[in-house]
């Protein structure tokens, strides 16, 4: 709490030992020279804890569960706790680690599957999952009403006579045959016997006598096994042969947007389906009268019994092989079981989940993204009735463009200085590989249309940049060109602006453009400079294309033309991301409806995998808004968390980049970085102890970042402000909520200056920094300088 140094806690740690332990500790150092903290620690355990409690870093190898996830996480914090008083070499991933491998197995393998970004994070789905399971195995425990589906049951509708024989002690129910003993398993499925005490099987039965119940564990075209069932269902049978189980979460039976489930849309040969991903089920499952009605081959097999979520167990003893099916137009195969699952056509399980190896899943968002033959694949959850049946009137939006776009008012130009001569330089030298990857982009891109061969006097360089799924990007290298090329001033909106606009809205869509720049056409007079050469040949964009300086500025133009009525309304627009808000779900529809009819006049196409529609949190320009308000990108966060020390002034001005975007949630930011910001300076990086208290400061910052209101402007402001011997900083709110924060460090002169002086700074510059939110009403100011609260009635000359 108070930063005491290493060096200290010897020191103050002695002052408290009992008479006992201060002789002990007279016999094995000199008081002069106290001993580094942890090596008294560990002494200390040695010689008083000794084999009656292991030592912190032995006892959290050997920390696991046995008992509730509760109960793992308080001991595993209590560990956690001593481990940091020994030493300090642990990270917060090596905890982590820790803690998942410390699991019950279920629950590990449950964890590991949805890749937890942090510790705490770890916490919350190990204890979901396990209130999960539990849910589910008491309602299997206080339901008397399970529902059995026969293995064959081909017959099961046909009557059967019976008859009462013996006592009631005694008898049971048999079939007109009473050498039941004598009848093989298929006649008993179709008589509805048991298989194990020959009475009629029946909702809730138990067998009069005990049994031995056995699966095999081999799958069999026919299961020639003798089986029998009773309420509770053994792990392992007497003879200690496994029984093939399957759990289906309740997602499965009822309509819901849990955590960890989500529907996609799909086809199965003709047949449209709703698909559940479901990784709180072990396995996939098929609804039996798709595979009735496309007369796909099915197979018999071992019969497994499944427990279902809402208190009741089935059992499928057939499958279909190598089923094909598709996810939102994404070609898949699976081996599935045939079971009838109410208010879904599949069930895909964590065995599906498993085979599509290395994976993303964002549950709050519902999309799950992952790599299929080296392609990137996307799939997001289905969209709320109320806008599919927008999205479905609109559905030509979101396929690929054919052909080029048409001629607009904003095609765009390259005005060039006076004098400029045209620009032609020899194509880089590429390695083999490179030259067929060349080859085939160029290739792809002649036969869409958007480039042509040319004649043109100007050439500019190819460079192929390696993207993160591991294959290549073609960009031509306009740097030349662009020095020639006369800038455009078209202003690009400022994020923080944008965002002032999102007060009260509780429902977004993101609408993102597919390859935006491109649905753009070059101005026919232009097409010639956007030349560019490669080993094989000369060719030009007929859209416009990355690189150039001034595309931005065009692309931002087009956009704000087409949605000029509708801007600040219900539509934001940052280049090709579109965002729509609104304050209800029936407003929303109506809104989305208009931006989808603009891009649709407008011929502009989106890629779907990329859109998002009708969300109560989104994430938008590396931030997540909601009704809360805004906060900052986890993912952003994560990179940053794991940014490793700069080792030179590159690195340094990257990760103050990063951080300085999200500078506006962090208290005093300027005065925390500027031992990093001041290694920027010529000649200055030589990292110091006060530079890596700063980096570390500013990690910590953001992961305590709060989430920020969005303002009203039809509320009063409140700016507090507050200025200490190094810097000024202040902080705009409403409502006690934060807005933003501004911080600065002060230059050598100011620091010399009065605290009146620096107090009434930080006021000054705050104002200046915040004037278009406070110039519109009145608005409260607060300071701990009681001088500056007589400020409008004083008449003292001083500059400022």
């Amino acid at each position: 709490m108070y930063q005491v140094d290493d060096s200290y806690k010897t020191r103050l740690a002695v002052m408290h030992f009992s008479p006992k332990i201060k002789e002990w500790y007279k016999g094995i150092n000199k008081w002069d020279y106290p001993l580094p903290w942890s090596v008294l620690v560990e002494k200390l355990f040695n010689r008083f804890k000794g084999g009656r409690k292991q030592h912190p870093i032995e006892e959290f190898k050997r920390c696991h569960q046995v008992s509730k996830v509760e109960e793992y996480v308080k001991q595993f914090e209590r560990i956690k706790s001593r481990v940091l008083q020994v030493t300090g070499a642990f990270s917060e991933e090596d905890f982590m680690v820790g803690f998942v491998s410390g699991l019950r197995e279920d629950i590990r393998g449950m964890v590991k599957l949805l890749k937890p970004p942090t510790l705490i994070d770890a916490y919350e789905y190990a204890l979901q999952y396990e209130e999960t399971q539990d849910s589910q195995s008491r309602r299997l425990r206080m339901s008397n009403k399970q529902t059995v589906i026969p293995a064959n049951t081909a017959n099961r509708n046909k009557p059967v006579e019976w008859k009462r024989e013996g006592s009631n002690t005694g008898g049971g129910y048999k079939g007109s045959n009473s050498n039941t003993n004598k009848l093989s398993l298929e006649q008993k499925r179709a008589l509805g016997l048991c298989y194990n005490c020959h009475e009629r099987y029946f909702p809730g039965h138990k067998c009069a006598k005990e049994a031995v119940h056995l699966i095999s564990g081999e799958e069999t075209d026919k299961a020639e096994e003798e089986w029998g069932e009773e309420e509770e269902v053994s792990e392992e049978d007497d003879m200690g042969a496994s029984i093939e189980q399957a759990i289906i979460s309740m997602h499965s039976d009822k309509e819901n947007n849990k955590l960890s489930s989500m529907k996609f849309k799909g086809q199965i040969g003709h047949i449209p389906i709703c698909a559940l991903l479901d990784s709180g089920s072990t396995h996939s499952f098929i609804n039996p009268d798709i595979i009735k009605e496309l007369q796909l081959p099915i197979k018999h097999t071992n019969p497994m019994v499944v427990m279902v979520a809402n208190g009741g167990k089935m059992v499928t003893d057939t499958r279909c092989d190598a089923l094909s099916f598709s996810l939102q137009g994404q070609p898949f195969e699976k081996d599935v079981r045939l079971l009838a699952v109410q208010g879904y056509d599949m069930v895909l399980g964590l065995d599906w989940l498993m085979g599509l190896g290395p994976m993303q899943i964002d549950w709050s968002k519902g999309k799950l993204e992952f790599k299929k033959g080296g392609k990137p694949i996307t799939l997001q959850k289905d969209i709320t009735p109320e806008l599919k049946e927008v999205l479905n009137q609109y559905a030509e939006l979101f396929e690929e463009p054919k052909g080029l776009p048409p001629k607009r008012s904003i095609d765009h130009q390259i005005p060039l200085i006076p004098g400029a001569k045209p620009v032609n330089l020899r194509p880089y030298r590429y390695s083999y590989f490179q030259k067929l990857e060349i080859e085939t982009i160029v290739e792809e891109l002649v036969n869409s249309g958007v480039i042509q061969p040319s004649t043109s006097p100007y050439a500019s360089p190819v460079l192929l940049v390696k993207k993160k799924n591991g294959g290549w990007r073609m960009c031509i290298d306009y740097r030349r060109l662009n020095d020639s090329t006369v800038k455009d001033k078209f202003p690009i909106p400022i994020i923080e602006d944008l965002l002032d606009e999102l007060h009260g809205s509780k429902y977004f869509s993101k609408l993102d453009l597919r390859s935006g720049y491109h649905q753009i056409r070059m101005n026919e007079g232009d097409v010639h400079k956007t030349a560019f050469r490669t080993h094989e040949g000369h060719y030009e964009f007929l859209v416009m294309p990355f690189g150039l300086s001034n595309a931005p500025a065009t692309f931002q133009s087009l956009m704000n033309h087409i949605f000029k009525q509708h801007s600040r309304r219900f539509i934001l627009v940052f280049f090709d991301d579109i965002l729509i808000y609104s304050r209800s779900l029936e407003e929303h529809k109506k809104h989305l409806q208009i931006a989808l009819k603009i891009l649709k006049s407008n011929k502009l196409f989106a890629k779907w995998s990329k859109c998002e529609f009708g969300v109560e949190r989104l994430e938008y320009l590396g931030n997540v808004i909601s009704v809360e308000g805004v906060a900052t990108d986890p993912k952003k966060i994560e990179v940053m968390q794991n940014w490793p020390q700069p080792r030179n002034v590159k690195e340094l001005r990257s990760f103050l980049g990063l951080t300085g975007y999200y500078r506006k949630f962090i208290k005093g930011y300027g005065t925390i970085a500027k031992p990093l910001s001041d290694q920027l300076k010529k000649n200055s990086f030589n990292w110091s102890e006060p530079a890596t208290q700063a980096f570390n400061q500013l990690k910590e910052s953001l992961v305590t970042a709060p989430v920020l209101a969005m303002p009203d402007f039809n509320q009063p402001f409140v700016l507090e402000t507050d200025a200490c011997d190094t810097g000024v900083g202040a902080v705009l709110m409403q409502n006690k909520r934060p807005i933003t924060y501004f911080s600065k460090s002060l230059g050598v002169k100011n620091q010399g200056v009065s605290t009146y002086e620096k107090e009434f700074l930080a006021l000054l510059t705050a104002v200046q920094k915040w004037r278009h939110y406070l110039m519109s009403r009145p608005f409260v100011i607060r300071t701990d300088q009681i001088s500056l609260k007589y400020l409008l009635e004083q008449r003292v000359h001083h500059m400022m």
